[in-house]
């Protein structure tokens, strides 16, 4: 219950700031509190840390593609499929959340890119729009996160290491 309540209160915070600064798209930074809500606080801040990173570093190669290739349609979903198809592997090979950055890189540029090479003179303003979305979801989510009732995987991992220790005591 805790867990959505703090889910859902992040949710509403994120919703109402968006809201009120007239965001474009403040279905992102609602959607982005319940992607990185976790039950752990230190997992909010580790996903997030990676989905901002991910989020920053797609939009920022969605500019330069849209600024290299905008006029060339085949060469931007060259590059694009190219740029995918590296995120791809990339989180093949990654572990965790670091997994989760890479497939976050892949899938911006396509957010980002598409619209943005349709209509080159806002591409700039649709990846800022973007990364904006989701650092507000993110800031929301985190603060409530460390803020209410705050949880901890540290008596769990104390108590499977006692665990094991007893396990092979016997």
């Amino acid at each position: 219950m805790i867990f959505a309540t703090k889910t859902t209160a992040s949710g509403l915070i994120a919703l109402l700031v968006a809201f009120t600064f007239n965001l474009d798209q403040p279905q992102w930074a609602l959607l982005t509190v319940f992607i990185v809500a976790q039950p752990q606080s230190g997992l909010v801040l580790a996903k997030s840390f990676y989905r901002i990173i991910g989020t920053l570093i797609g939009a920022a190669v969605a500019l330069l593609f849209v600024a290299l290739f905008a006029q060339e349609r085949v060469l931007f979903l060259g590059a694009l499929a190219l740029w995918i198809g590296l995120c791809t592997f990339g989180s093949q090979y990654a572990r965790n959340f670091i997994a989760y950055g890479f497939v976050l890189a892949g899938y911006t540029v396509a957010i980002v890119g598409i619209p943005g090479a349709l209509d080159a003179d806002n591409a700039f303003y649709i990846a800022t729009a973007r990364v904006t979305e989701i650092g507000l979801g993110i800031i929301v989510t985190a603060t409530v996160s460390q803020v209410v009732l705050p949880s901890s995987m540290a008596p769990a991992l104390w108590q499977s290491v006692a665990d094991i220790r007893v396990s092979r005591a016997n």
